[in-house]
């Protein structure tokens, strides 16, 4: 039998069904939906958009995988390099790259991998809480490789931290502290003050609700915000937006 949903507003509308069989067949998929229109190509662009929305929606809302999945998609992903790895580069062994599971290397940082887009967003949105818009980016980069997982930093020397975001003239410090205070406005840390600084004690906030914040403000291009969001959706960080 075919199910029907015809608009009753409008006979120009489109009229969309979808065919379905009586009885189930595992054999067969599904059939699509399928829409024709009496309407203007108008009516097909709102018929488009309002389906991307709900795509989105539905994306954001999806259950998320239980461990075992997640271990499982994990350890294909991570065969599946290793296999390309050794095909495009066969004479390069374990000993001559800098891997995660070698035990016997150390200082790895944790950070997260929409990294270059919140460099971006941070570096645009700052013009929002600043005379001009700063690089502030760089110094959050500085701050995230120097976390241990704990989402506090402590920053011992000012002059060597500032140096690492790039700003090695006299001015150094000044600049560095400038950058936390737009870091701060922004709402992605927060510091207090320590024997060896005004701002030597950092906290970390979840990057992805200061994203969501900041767009709730309109102080985000909604073209880089979609960027962010598709990134998030592929490493499965897209619940925090949500």
């Amino acid at each position: 039998m075919a199910l029907s949903v015809r608009s009753q507003h409008n006979s120009n509308q489109p009229t969309c069904y979808s065919r379905a069989v009586s009885k189930p067949d595992s054999r067969r998929s599904p059939q699509p939906m399928a829409c024709h229109s009496r309407g203007n190509p108008r009516e097909w662009a709102t018929l488009i958009l309002y389906g991307g929305l709900n795509m989105v929606q539905s994306v954001a809302t999806a259950p998320t995988l239980n461990v075992k999945q997640t271990q499982r998609k994990i350890s294909k992903a991570k065969d599946d390099a290793i296999a390309m790895r050794k095909h495009l580069w066969p004479e390069v062994t374990d000993a001559h790259l800098w891997l995660l599971d070698d035990k016997k290397k150390k200082g790895f940082s944790s950070i997260p991998r929409t990294m270059p887009i919140l460099m971006n967003i941070i570096n645009d949105a700052s013009k929002q809480v600043s005379s001009k818009s700063v690089p502030a980016g760089r110094t959050y980069l500085v701050l995230w490789c120097r976390v241990f997982g704990e989402g506090i930093v402590k920053i011992e020397n000012e002059t060597v931290a500032a140096s690492e975001a790039g700003y090695v003239s006299e001015r150094g410090i000044t600049t560095w502290r400038e950058h936390l205070r737009v870091l701060k406005e922004l709402g992605f840390i927060d510091y207090k003050q320590g024997p060896a600084g005004p701002m030597q004690f950092i906290l970390l906030h979840n990057p992805y609700f200061v994203v969501k914040d900041i767009r709730a403000k309109k102080w985000l291009q909604e073209g880089q915000y979609t960027a962010f969001l598709h990134r998030a959706m592929e490493i499965g960080a897209a619940p925090d937006l949500a």
